[in-house]
């Protein structure tokens, strides 16, 4: 059945075409991707931009306007990296409500937590659960995901 295909949406966060024109890729050159593409939300930051792709709005409907907020309570700044931030459902939670299994994987932790839900498998290879890491190992270290 053409609904049951798997979707695979792939955010390069801060590449420059220039890099995937450059490159010796030919399966993700021959993909669908350059019919999909999308350019950046302003103000250019990952939040931002990650949640205006899996929420499929723009930040005044979905709430993340930058990487960090003032929190008047505690009067400190705060990273917007936690799903109760988000003001709306994801494409991936409404997937799940019409009977689909999303699963985000990223590089970066503070995504994961950014898109989890108790109806999206999440899972970051910065912070990656022990049983993965029993089947396949730990991931390189990467010094600058952090």
């Amino acid at each position: 059945m053409e609904g049951d295909k798997p979707i695979v949406v792939v955010c390069l966060d801060g590449c420059s075409w220039d890099y995937i024109n450059a490159a010796k890729m030919p399966f993700l050159k021959s993909s669908s991707m350059n019919n999909y593409c999308c350019n950046a939300m302003v103000p250019t930051v990952t939040n931002i931009n990650n949640d205006s792709i899996l929420t499929g709005e723009f930040p005044e409907v979905h709430g993340i306007v930058g990487n960090y907020y003032y929190d008047k309570k505690t009067g400190t700044e705060r990273q917007m990296n936690h799903s109760s931030i988000l003001k709306c459902k994801t494409l991936l939670e409404k997937a799940s409500l019409m009977g689909k299994k999303p699963v985000i994987i990223t590089a970066k932790d503070k995504l994961r937590r950014l898109f989890e839900s108790p109806d999206v498998v999440t899972i970051s290879s910065e912070e990656p659960p022990q049983e993965i890491v029993d089947k396949v190992g730990r991931p390189p270290e990467y010094t600058l995901l952090r």
